[in-house]
């Protein structure tokens, strides 16, 4: 019993040490680390356009080593700004609460301002160290002006409307510049991202090209819609950037905008005032005869590049019918555009054949047109009848279908 109860008071020390040891190593946590602002980016970079908004984004961090373990606190974000409006917090990865966006919106003036973010610990938690604060500057630019012109046009000045050719071709006639211009022009380097929309821009029906912003083979924007065009001091000219615009195959207006300036484009087709036909004085029939189309923008510039479509579009004709057996004579003399009936059956297409073709360097178009009568002799019930229709007249055009509108 004695050695028994010995070894008993022996343990009894070690077991009321235990709690000793506990309470001391925590009061020995530790390190505590401050809180660190791992990144703190802009959406836009250094510079944003006047009206815009762009994604503040801020990711922070505090471990600290509580009970021998590492704890990742969990943090409060606020921010400032001395300019523009800010939105609401946003926690866009739900497993990491500690990176956060916030959108800024640039409805100020021209100038440059500071976005400033506080990072604290969530209360409650390990309160080991102040709040920390950075910051971002921003530098809001505006869109001084947007203006076009026709793309081989380069003699004429930019202004806030252009007329191109539609049709959706690869030569410059069908394309327009756009020119698009900063102010004020930021020193040294910069690289401003502008949104530029464009409107009335879609496929007509029928049709299937959008007309498409472009820098080079980049497309910056296809279809109506916004895209964006970086302005950088290295492919700018004192802030002002040119880019171009395709044509598509409409006959409407497009619309271009950035930073609430604006210029229109019209896609236009054969814009040329007086005589676009050439055609002989008269036709023989069974003859060929070329006919030319001439096809130009209204400053004589040619259109080249389409597929012509001739056709004939009104015929006259003397119609004379004579029943040999009964002696019966019908004479008829009529106009006729392409949804009439014509007579014995006839259609209007039968008249004229158009082979042949070729286009000039000067946008010139040509066709061989060959005229024929009809003639048929022929019996019905019995009786023999005769049957003529002479071609008096013509009329015909040349259209490319191609091209929403003719």
């Amino acid at each position: 019993m004695t050695t028994l109860s010995r070894q008993t008071h022996q343990f009894l020390p070690i077991l009321a040490a235990i709690p000793l040891l506990i309470a001391a190593s925590a009061r020995a946590d530790g390190p505590y680390t401050a809180i660190s602002i791992d990144s703190l980016t802009c959406s836009t970079g250094s510079f944003i356009v006047k009206g815009e908004t762009a994604i503040i984004t801020c990711e922070a961090s505090d471990e600290d080593t509580v009970a021998c373990a590492v704890v990742d606190d969990d943090l409060t974000f606020s921010f400032t700004a001395t300019g523009g409006t800010t939105g609401d917090l946003d926690y866009p990865d739900e497993n990491d609460p500690n990176k956060v966006t916030i959108p800024w919106t640039a409805d100020c003036a021209v100038g440059t301002y500071t976005i400033t973010v506080t990072v604290d610990d969530v209360p409650n938690q390990v309160d080991d160290t102040a709040a920390t604060t950075q910051s971002v500057t921003v530098q809001v630019v505006d869109i001084d002006y947007v203006k076009v012109r026709r793309k081989d046009a380069t003699s004429d000045p930019f202004d806030t409307a252009a007329e191109i050719v539609a049709g959706g071709y690869g030569s410059d006639i069908h394309s327009a510049q756009v020119a698009v211009k900063i102010a004020p022009v930021p020193a040294g380097t910069y690289s401003i991202p502008v949104p530029v929309t464009l409107s009335g821009a879609d496929a007509a029906p029928l049709t299937t090209t959008n007309a498409k912003l472009t820098s080079g083979t980049t497309i910056i924007q296809d279809g109506s819609g916004t895209g964006t065009l970086t302005i950088t001091n290295t492919n700018s000219s004192a802030g002002e950037r040119i880019v171009c615009l395709v044509s598509s195959n409409v006959v409407k207006s497009c619309g271009i905008s950035a930073g609430g300036r604006s210029a229109t484009i019209d896609f236009v087709w054969d814009n040329q005032e007086g005589d676009e036909f050439a055609v002989p004085p008269f036709f023989l029939p069974g003859i060929g005869d070329d006919c030319t189309f001439t096809c130009r923008t209204q400053d004589g510039t040619p259109i080249k590049g389409h597929t012509m479509l001739w056709e004939t579009a009104s015929v006259s004709l003397d119609c004379y019918e004579w029943n040999t057996t009964t002696g019966d004579e019908t004479y008829t003399v009529g106009d006729y555009g392409r949804d009439a009936t014509l007579p014995f059956a006839l259609d209007i297409d039968d008249f004229v054949a158009y082979t042949g073709g070729s286009e000039s360097p000067d946008g010139v178009y040509s066709k061989t047109h060959t005229v024929s009568d009809y003639f048929d002799f022929f019996e019905d019930n019995g009786s023999w009848v005769w049957q003529e229709a002479l071609v008096v007249d013509y009329g015909f055009s040349a259209s490319d279908d191609n091209v929403y509108g003719e």
